[in-house]
């Protein structure tokens, strides 16, 4: 079974370039990486590997390379400028900055939620992470990122909040009154998960043709 692994050069570059970002869209916080910052380093973005994307640093190399890039694109190039200078959809482009503050956050709160699993045969058979069982609450992703973001000083908009919080209710059946930004973001997780998934099937399909 396929299994990705990062170099710890590889995972340092990573997690340099992510600190940096943060930086730049002003939503770091010291505090917050004085507590979880091996944890973020070294987080996964899945728990499964038939998922995609449960490997050692897999949470930041994910959100930086995948998950922002995907929303990053539909935001400019689906919604934004066309060849003349006018935007196609005035109504849904986002402030990028604003985006890319959401994209970088939705998915910290991973750090804590998912540790390496303590069980041998599960983590040797297809599962290398499990819930953190120790968490004082049963709070979603969503939930649980704003609350980070609360507790170690990332101050948040009222959109940047809600975009955050919807990542928990992908099949809800209020969409319609989402705003663009929780919708873009929203959308660009799920397709991240697509791609992870198709990942995970080229790979193993690569090394089974090796075999």
């Amino acid at each position: 079974m396929y299994q990705r692994t990062l170099t710890e050069e590889h995972l340092n570059t990573n997690y340099l370039l992510f600190i940096q970002k943060l930086q730049k869209y002003n939503c770091y916080s010291d505090k917050l990486f004085e507590k979880y910052g091996e944890d973020i380093k070294y987080a996964s973005f899945s728990t499964m590997e038939k998922f995609g994307g449960a490997y050692r640093g897999s949470l930041i190399d994910i959100t930086l390379n995948v998950l922002c890039k995907i929303g990053y694109v539909m935001n400019e190039m689906v919604f934004g400028f066309d060849k003349n200078g006018r935007i196609k959809f005035p109504l849904m482009c986002v402030n990028s900055e604003k985006l890319m503050r959401v994209l970088l956050l939705m998915n910290i709160a991973k750090a804590e939620m998912f540790i390496p699993n303590p069980n041998d045969w599960r983590r040797n058979n297809g599962t290398p992470y499990d819930f953190n069982q120790d968490l004082a609450t049963n709070m979603k992703l969503g939930q649980r990122c704003v609350y980070l973001c609360n507790t170690y000083g990332i101050s948040l908009t009222e959109d940047e909040t809600e975009a955050i919080y919807m990542i928990d209710n992908e099949n809800d059946e209020g969409i319609r009154f989402r705003s663009p930004l929780a919708a873009i973001a929203m959308a660009a997780q799920s397709l991240t998960l697509v791609e992870l998934r198709q990942r995970y099937l080229a790979d193993n399909k690569k090394e089974e043709e090796e075999k």
